[in-house]
């Protein structure tokens, strides 16, 4: 028998599995909407990079930010930059839903208030995101992510803040 036959089966016996994983590393580009609570809502869009440490824990560093109009005429901005811990659900499967925990840098500003009135504030918040990746191929997914944060700013007077995010992605995995 031709040894060369005989290898063909180890072969496929050790790439198969290395085969069949998941890419550790993803890059996701996101749009979307963020309600601002007291300053309304506004357009959302995202990138993000996510490490696997295994199949089921990830590491998420990306940034977000939302600008639109306020109702006098003036601009709004909230943007946050974090880092997260997720886990995944059986990230293998079609259908994929995680949740996750980290920090943010949330940085918030209105401009053009009456008076012409300008205010930026940053703040170091906790962000909680949760989400599910609809597996197409093993190269790519689709995602909706909901992230939250809590907090108010001040930018001359008190405005309760709290953005709740939903985020449509695309994602490519390698």
């Amino acid at each position: 028998m031709n040894p060369r036959l005989l290898s063909l089966p180890l072969l496929l016996l050790f790439t198969l599995p290395a085969i069949a994983q998941q890419p550790r590393n993803e890059l996701a580009v996101s749009a979307g909407i963020s309600s601002l609570g007291d300053l309304g809502s506004a357009p959302a869009f995202g990138v993000s990079y996510t490490r696997f440490w295994t199949d089921a824990l990830a590491v998420r560093f990306g940034a977000f930010s939302a600008s639109g109009d306020l109702d006098d005429g003036g601009t709004k901005t909230a943007s946050a930059y974090h880092a997260s811990a997720e886990y995944h659900f059986n990230r293998a499967a079609r259908v994929s839903p995680y949740v996750g925990a980290g920090l943010a840098l949330a940085v918030t500003s209105v401009d053009g208030l009456p008076f012409d009135f300008s205010a930026s504030e940053t703040n170091p918040e906790v962000i909680l995101s949760g989400g599910v990746d609809v597996n197409i191929s093993r190269r790519f997914a689709l995602g909706a992510d909901v992230r939250y944060m809590y907090y108010d700013v001040g930018l001359g007077s008190a405005y309760q803040v709290n953005p709740a995010t939903l985020l449509i992605s695309a994602k490519y995995r390698y």
